[in-house]
């Protein structure tokens, strides 16, 4: 018969991870882009141990920056925002 030995196709799409945890898997994607856009820039990522507001703590070092330890930095508070998806029925 044709088609023998193959899967099946789910009728509902597939999920990664649990469906309240879509806005934890939002933030780490997004956490994800930015350490790489800033390991393309060279700079340093961190993350504060305490939550004041601020997610993540950007710094360059570099001789052309004119602050006296010749440190920029910048902080960062992310945002995520989405529609998620239909619960499975």
């Amino acid at each position: 018969m044709p088609g023998e030995g193959l899967l099946s196709l789910p009728s509902r799409p597939l999920l990664r991870g649990f469906f309240k945890r879509i806005t934890d898997l939002m933030e780490s994607f997004q956490e994800g882009y930015l350490r790489a856009v800033c390991a393309s820039a060279g700079c340093v990522i961190a993350r504060p141990e305490i939550d004041e507001g601020i997610d993540v703590s950007v710094t360059h070092r570099a001789d052309s920056h004119l602050a006296t330890d010749r440190v920029a930095r910048l902080e960062i508070q992310l945002k995520r925002t989405g529609r998620p998806p239909a619960s499975p029925r």
